[in-house]
Protein backbone atom coordinates (compact mmCIF):
# COMPACT_ATOMS: atom_id res chain seq x y z
CA UNK A 1 0.00 0.00 0.00
CA UNK A 2 0.97 3.26 -0.78
CA UNK A 3 0.44 6.30 1.43
CA UNK A 4 1.41 10.40 0.49
CA UNK A 5 4.50 10.48 1.32
CA UNK A 6 6.33 7.24 -0.02
CA UNK A 7 7.70 7.68 -3.89
CA UNK A 8 6.99 5.00 -6.29
CA UNK A 9 10.56 4.53 -8.08
CA UNK A 10 10.47 2.66 -11.81
CA UNK A 11 13.59 0.60 -13.06
CA UNK A 12 13.62 -0.38 -16.39
CA UNK A 13 17.00 -2.73 -17.57
CA UNK A 14 17.15 -3.55 -20.99
CA UNK A 15 19.33 -6.20 -21.98
CA UNK A 16 20.54 -9.06 -24.32
CA UNK A 17 20.04 -13.33 -23.45
CA UNK A 18 22.35 -15.19 -25.37
CA UNK A 19 21.93 -18.96 -25.70
CA UNK A 20 24.68 -20.32 -27.99
CA UNK A 21 24.05 -18.89 -31.06
CA UNK A 22 20.89 -16.90 -30.10
CA UNK A 23 20.21 -13.61 -28.83
CA UNK A 24 17.05 -12.59 -27.62
CA UNK A 25 16.63 -8.54 -26.56
CA UNK A 26 15.17 -8.46 -23.17
CA UNK A 27 13.66 -5.81 -20.73
CA UNK A 28 12.48 -6.03 -17.76
CA UNK A 29 10.51 -3.23 -15.27
CA UNK A 30 11.00 -3.03 -11.62
CA UNK A 31 8.83 -1.07 -9.71
CA UNK A 32 9.96 0.00 -6.01
CA UNK A 33 8.14 1.87 -3.09
CA UNK A 34 10.16 4.24 -1.43
CA UNK A 35 9.20 4.75 2.41
CA UNK A 36 10.09 8.10 2.93
CA UNK A 37 9.79 9.22 6.80
CA UNK A 38 9.77 13.16 7.34
CA UNK A 39 12.10 13.37 10.32
CA UNK A 40 14.80 11.69 8.47
CA UNK A 41 14.38 13.37 5.59
CA UNK A 42 14.63 16.77 8.08
CA UNK A 43 16.87 15.50 10.24
CA UNK A 44 19.82 15.72 7.79
CA UNK A 45 19.60 19.59 7.05
CA UNK A 46 17.59 22.64 8.09
CA UNK A 47 15.12 23.34 9.51
CA UNK A 48 15.25 20.19 12.30
CA UNK A 49 11.83 19.70 13.98
CA UNK A 50 12.43 17.71 17.21
CA UNK A 51 10.22 16.01 19.70
CA UNK A 52 7.35 15.69 16.82
CA UNK A 53 8.20 12.04 16.24
CA UNK A 54 5.06 11.16 17.35
CA UNK A 55 3.17 13.39 15.39
CA UNK A 56 4.37 12.86 11.99
CA UNK A 57 4.30 9.07 12.68
CA UNK A 58 1.02 8.75 14.13
CA UNK A 59 -1.74 9.19 10.96
CA UNK A 60 -4.68 9.16 13.64
CA UNK A 61 -2.73 11.65 16.11
CA UNK A 62 -2.64 13.72 12.86
CA UNK A 63 -6.42 13.94 11.97
CA UNK A 64 -6.74 14.45 15.99
CA UNK A 65 -4.63 17.28 15.72
CA UNK A 66 -6.09 18.58 12.83
CA UNK A 67 -9.78 18.21 14.53
CA UNK A 68 -8.60 20.04 17.81
CA UNK A 69 -7.44 23.15 15.39
CA UNK A 70 -3.88 23.28 17.34
CA UNK A 71 -0.46 21.45 17.68
CA UNK A 72 1.69 23.09 20.59
CA UNK A 73 5.61 23.22 21.61
CA UNK A 74 6.87 21.94 18.42
CA UNK A 75 10.23 22.60 18.54
CA UNK A 76 12.55 23.59 15.61
CA UNK A 77 15.90 24.35 14.73
CA UNK A 78 16.38 26.92 11.98
CA UNK A 79 19.93 27.50 9.73
CA UNK A 80 20.91 29.84 12.39
CA UNK A 81 22.06 26.82 14.92
CA UNK A 82 19.03 28.04 17.07
CA UNK A 83 16.46 26.18 18.21
CA UNK A 84 12.07 27.79 18.85
CA UNK A 85 9.68 26.72 20.14
CA UNK A 86 6.43 27.36 17.79
CA UNK A 87 2.61 27.16 18.09
CA UNK A 88 0.28 26.75 15.13
CA UNK A 89 -3.55 27.22 15.58
CA UNK A 90 -6.62 27.77 13.30
CA UNK A 91 -8.67 30.49 13.93
CA UNK A 92 -11.38 29.23 15.22
CA UNK A 93 -9.09 26.87 17.77
CA UNK A 94 -6.84 29.96 18.74
CA UNK A 95 -10.22 32.65 19.36
CA UNK A 96 -11.68 29.54 21.94
CA UNK A 97 -8.50 29.39 23.94
CA UNK A 98 -7.97 33.36 23.47
CA UNK A 99 -11.72 33.99 24.85
CA UNK A 100 -11.00 31.55 27.84
CA UNK A 101 -7.70 32.80 28.82
CA UNK A 102 -9.59 36.37 28.73
CA UNK A 103 -11.79 34.72 31.32
CA UNK A 104 -9.72 33.78 34.05
CA UNK A 105 -6.82 36.07 33.71
CA UNK A 106 -6.85 40.28 32.16
CA UNK A 107 -4.34 39.50 29.08
CA UNK A 108 -3.59 37.10 26.79
CA UNK A 109 0.53 36.11 25.78
CA UNK A 110 2.00 33.40 23.59
CA UNK A 111 4.69 33.79 21.93
CA UNK A 112 5.76 32.65 18.53
CA UNK A 113 2.47 31.36 17.29
CA UNK A 114 1.68 30.37 13.49
CA UNK A 115 -1.86 30.53 12.18
CA UNK A 116 -2.78 27.86 9.20
CA UNK A 117 -6.23 27.56 7.83
CA UNK A 118 -5.91 23.91 8.41
CA UNK A 119 -3.70 21.98 11.04
CA UNK A 120 -1.89 19.39 8.71
CA UNK A 121 1.72 17.74 8.42
CA UNK A 122 1.45 19.31 4.88
CA UNK A 123 1.13 22.62 5.85
CA UNK A 124 3.27 22.37 9.02
CA UNK A 125 5.68 21.20 6.86
CA UNK A 126 5.64 23.59 4.08
CA UNK A 127 5.55 26.40 6.89
CA UNK A 128 8.56 25.24 8.63
CA UNK A 129 10.11 25.25 5.26
CA UNK A 130 8.88 28.68 4.03
CA UNK A 131 10.15 30.01 7.09
CA UNK A 132 13.46 28.97 6.59
CA UNK A 133 13.82 29.78 3.03
CA UNK A 134 12.25 33.10 3.21
CA UNK A 135 15.09 33.56 6.42
CA UNK A 136 11.69 35.11 8.21
CA UNK A 137 12.32 32.65 11.39
CA UNK A 138 14.60 35.66 13.18
CA UNK A 139 11.13 36.96 13.99
CA UNK A 140 10.13 34.26 16.41
CA UNK A 141 11.68 34.59 19.99
CA UNK A 142 14.41 31.57 20.97
CA UNK A 143 13.76 29.47 23.97
CA UNK A 144 16.31 28.42 25.96
CA UNK A 145 15.58 24.97 25.92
Amino acid sequence: MMYKNDVMVKYEVKGEWKTGEETESISIMVFIILKLNVNKIMSNKFPKIYDAKYYFDDDLYQLEVESKGCLLNIIVEFSNNIKYKISFYDISRFSQDVAEELQQSSFFYEENIIFLTRITKDNIIRTINELENKGIYYRLKDNEI
